[in-house]
């Protein structure tokens, strides 16, 4: 329905793949668990990304910024919809990951969903 397997090639099905993934991601960590504001986005955009080396260089920017960020009226939250949130986030989620291992990681997004 989305892509045309006669023509497509392997890059677009990925594209299209991970574009899919992410907006599945959003019903578990957004749109169905939200957090009260929008001060930490990052959170609700960084389960689907691969981008760590992407993240590091923009990180490295004077333009960057924290992922956490305090948004006082919600017209300023299209400020913070960029790669910085998407990349950096997912950076810091695989971080986490790897430290904790996958049981507490995943014992850790169990008690937020009950939360």
């Amino acid at each position: 329905m989305l892509i045309d397997e006669a023509t497509a090639g392997v890059r677009q099905k990925n594209r299209v793949s991970t574009v899919i993934n992410h907006e599945l991601a959003h019903q578990w960590f957004g749109n169905l668990v939200t957090m009260q504001w929008w001060n930490d986005l990052w959170l609700n955009e960084s389960f689907v990304s691969d981008m760590m080396l992407r993240a590091m260089a923009l990180d490295g920017l004077k333009t960057s910024h924290p992922i956490s960020m305090t948004i006082k009226r919600a017209q300023e939250v299209d400020e913070v919809f960029d790669a910085i949130s998407y990349c950096k986030g997912c950076s810091v989620m695989r971080m986490f990951y790897f430290v904790i291992g996958h049981d507490k990681f995943f014992d850790g997004l169990s008690n937020y969903f009950k939360k």
